[in-house]
């Protein structure tokens, strides 16, 4: 009985830490485009050519066999495209859709425009001489500025230039409590942490953020004893959102909990959030920050499984000045007396995702 005292939990013999990692999407790289064959391109086909110079064009949604040996490839930029809608610049005018002269875009006369898009984020083009100091890239050259054929990039001295951005997107965390290092807890009293979420994008439908765990499986808890992994702190039953932010989820009130309450939980806080319309959905978390009280109106979860990366908020309507969104996570833990002592740690994994 002595031994199995001193194996119990003391309450100057066990603590709890969150090791927090970070994701955010999308990271980008800058415009490249070349000319290449159509079966080489593994990028964005924006013009079709005749000839590697002094050719004709054809669009891209043409299929001339003849045309195929030289297409304008671009890519590097994620979301990018040739559609004529939503995001997009004209890169050049076509007098046809098919064996065609081409004119820039500033000139007038021909009807079939050649596109470069991007699904989130901007692009340009426009028109140099001699180099496109100040883009991305080069796409073309043409030796006149209205019906002329083309060539590549260094055939002639009127150049087409390009330049595309994706959306930007930074995410950084601030941690308190036994988010930021390890901490001593009392058996039967709940304690709480936060993280403080900061994303800051340019993206015009917002983002959304999930949480996981590393440690999470159907037979595995998160936080697990140092040195022997099989001893866990249950938790609650994992996290499923809503289909949308309006239908709720599986949280519970605090009175609800599963195992009398002896669980690590989560929630997203609601007084916290600076996005204007709210990243927090209280039809998912609940409408109120009442901590570690009982209150329909403070509804908690179970940190999900690293394979299922459940959404936690979504900021769909933001306000994207480019300026810092900040939101808070409330995490709730409770042990029951017979917990085992010893150091418990948890890794879990926030991932900022850009809205399509």
């Amino acid at each position: 009985m002595k031994q199995l005292a001193t194996d119990f939990f003391q309450s100057a013999l066990i603590s709890i830490a969150l090791f927090i990692a970070l994701t955010a999407y999308p990271v980008f790289a800058a415009l490249s485009c070349s000319v290449t064959t159509a079966a080489a391109c593994t990028g964005t086909v924006i013009l079709r050519m005749s000839a590697s110079t002094n050719a004709h064009v054809e669009l891209p949604s043409q299929s001339t066999a003849s045309y195929a040996s030289n297409v304008i490839c671009c890519s590097g930029v994620s979301g990018l495209g040739n559609s004529c809608s939503g995001t997009f610049a004209v890169v050049a005018k076509l007098a046809a859709t098919t064996n065609s002269h081409i004119q820039q875009n500033t000139q007038t006369g021909y009807a079939n425009n050649a596109c470069i898009s991007i699904s989130a984020g901007t692009v340009s083009i426009g028109y140099q001489s001699s180099n496109c100091t100040g883009f991305d890239t080069t796409l073309a050259s043409m030796p006149a500025v209205t019906n002329s054929h083309i060539g590549g990039p260094s055939d002639y001295t009127n150049k087409i230039c390009a330049s595309a951005a994706a959306t930007s997107l930074t995410f950084t965390i601030n941690n308190q409590g036994f988010a930021s290092g390890a901490t001593t807890v009392t058996p039967g009293t709940a304690i709480m942490a936060t993280s403080t979420l900061v994303v800051n994008t340019t993206n015009s439908t917002g983002w959304n953020v999930t949480l996981s765990g590393d440690n999470k499986s159907t037979t595995n808890n998160n936080l697990q004893r140092s040195g022997d992994t099989t001893v866990q702190i249950s938790d609650q039953t994992e996290w499923i959102n809503g289909a949308a932010t309006t239908t709720a989820g599986n949280a519970v009130r605090i009175g609800s909990l599963a195992s009398s309450g002896n669980v690590l939980a989560f929630r997203v806080m609601s007084a916290s959030s600076t996005n204007g319309t709210g990243f927090q959905a209280s039809s998912w978390w609940g409408s109120a920050d009442n901590y570690l009280t009982d209150s329909a109106s403070t509804l908690y979860a179970g940190i999900a499984s690293s394979t299922v990366q459940r959404q936690i908020g979504n900021a769909n309507t933001p306000n994207v000045s480019g300026s810092d969104h900040l939101n808070d996570v409330q995490y709730y833990l409770k042990v029951p007396i017979t917990q085992k002592n010893g150091t418990y740690t948890a890794n879990i994994t926030y991932t900022a995702t850009a809205n399509p």
